[in-house]
């Protein structure tokens, strides 16, 4: 059978907008399309299976035209919906005879959605659900709806299919691979525990230290550690870093990492130090909120009375740098809420950081809630639904939808002014009091990123105004000071 597995992408999407956007970077995408790659692996060796991911390759509908499939997988994200409805018209059009399959952690909003270019969707993960179809469609007896009923083991599952993109992998900022799904807390605006459940499962460390060994074979040089919470299971994740550490140093350039954990790090001194060590440079967190009762509002229960500020700066002491996620628009936010964001994230040294309107996405605790209470809205306009980033689909309590985007309007037009920008970037490089152990920067470290290092300085010396200018130029003579560091931030 001929098998095409494709990754939606709109072309405004603001992760990738604004990757491609930053010059030096050389990066079309912000990361390869990991869920694409692994159904590929779960592929029986017998099919010809090819992976199209917009972002590299454009819309789907110019390269259809003359294909002939036999099954056309469509990943769906929350924030593709719209796009995957179009993808999947555009697959019934252009390829008539294919079967025309759904699947991915957005499947759940089909069910409010017209389903009539869709032949087959599998709810939950695939690695049972995508095999078993396949020898359903073989005996013409393949059911509408593939659902997992027990969570699968994670040991057993393949490593994606990385070589399906090979040509294409060093042009997305970063590939990802995943150790472990589920997160044990339960945010009422996320789905993740729906999906993946409460209960960390994990692939075996061995597993992961092949899958990034295959990485740096292909020469990337940053990993997404793709978990909802990395730092779920303490005992696994620690174990796990003081292997790649030593992995990651026998490499002729060592690696770099970022992922996404919890506030509660910052209570972990040994951990820090081996995130640290192990090459990691951004972590992202959750903060969500400068207010208790909102974070109430939200369910974040495990950021209530915490020190948000004293954790980044701790954690950034490490020399990773926090990318805080705030929300603004819960139940108790009021028009205060802009000015008390702006203050906490100068006050904590966030260099990094995403700020955007509550949303809550179909299927929720946080949707359902909504939905009774009369304050969910439903647009006409389906593109809409894409944009839950910087467009919200509920109405705030203490102020109106209209001031609230104003209002972030207004908040990122002052964070990012130069003087307060700047004030951060200082802050953060005189904070890092921790040197990570990672292989210091040699000839060959420097000559691998000898491309990116002369776009920089091109970038900050011919293309920007002044200001722009002075304000890098003073942050490079800050990290000069810390020579590892000086590397670490170009």
């Amino acid at each position: 059978m001929k098998i095409l597995l494709i990754s939606p992408g709109s072309p405004d999407e603001i992760d990738n907008l604004i990757i491609r956007q930053i010059p030096y970077l050389f990066a079309r995408a912000f990361t390869a399309p990991h869920a694409v790659a692994t159904v590929a692996a779960l592929t029986p060796p017998e099919h010809e299976v090819e992976i199209h991911d917009e972002y590299m390759r454009g819309p789907a509908e110019n390269f259809l035209p003359g294909k002939t499939y036999d099954i056309i997988g469509i990943s769906i994200t929350s924030n593709q919906l719209s796009r995957s409805l179009k993808i999947a018209k555009a697959c019934r059009q252009l390829c008539p005879n294919a079967l025309i399959v759904v699947g991915g952690i957005g499947v759940e909003i089909l069910i409010y959605k017209n389903k009539e270019d869709i032949d087959v969707v599998f709810h939950g993960e695939a690695e049972e659900t995508w095999p078993r179809f396949l020898e359903d469609y073989k005996t013409g007896n393949y059911l509408k709806v593939y659902k997992n009923v027990s969570k699968p083991d994670m040991t057993k599952t393949p490593p994606p299919r990385w070589e399906l993109i090979g040509k294409d992998i060093c042009s997305y900022n970063s590939v990802s691979v995943q150790t472990t799904r589920g997160c044990p807390f339960d945010c009422s605006f996320c789905d993740v525990i729906y999906t993946y459940g409460r209960k960390p499962r994990c692939k075996t460390i061995d597993q992961v230290l092949e899958e990034i060994k295959r990485l740096n074979d292909l020469k990337v040089m940053m990993v997404f550690i793709a978990d909802d919470n990395f730092a779920g299971d303490r005992k696994y994740v620690k174990e796990l870093l003081r292997r790649l550490i030593v992995l990651n140093n026998s490499f002729k350039v060592p690696m770099g990492f970022f992922t996404q954990l919890d506030i509660t790090v910052a209570e972990d001194d040994e951990l820090l130090e081996l995130l640290a060590d192990a090459n990691f440079y951004n972590l992202m967190i959750g903060i969500e909120s400068v207010n208790d009762e909102s974070l109430k509002d939200m369910n974040k229960k495990q950021n209530i009375g915490v020190s948000a500020a004293e954790a980044i700066k701790k954690i950034q002491s490490y020399g990773m740098a926090v990318l805080a996620h705030m929300i603004i628009g819960a139940d108790s936010d009021d028009h205060t809420v802009f000015e008390k964001t702006a203050a906490f994230v100068q006050e904590a040294d966030i260099v990094f950081h995403i700020c955007h309107p509550l949303a809550a996405p179909p299927g929720t605790k946080m949707w359902y809630d909504y939905k009774r209470q009369g304050r969910l809205i439903t647009t006409e306009h389906e593109e809409a639904n894409d944009k839950l980033d910087i467009i919200t689909n509920i109405i705030p309590q203490k102020m109106s939808r209209i001031e609230l985007f104003e209002g972030l309007a207004n908040y990122w037009d002052g964070i990012y002014q130069h003087d307060l920008f700047l004030e951060r970037a200082l802050n953060f490089v005189k904070g890092i009091k921790y040197k990570p152990k990672v292989k210091p920067p040699g000839f060959s470290s420097l000559w691998a990123m000898r491309k990116m290092m002369g776009s920089v300085f091109t970038y900050y010396f011919f293309k920007v105004n002044k200001k722009d200018r002075q304000t890098f130029l003073k942050i490079l003579r800050s990290a000069d000071k810390k020579q590892w560091l000086c590397f670490m931030i170009l």
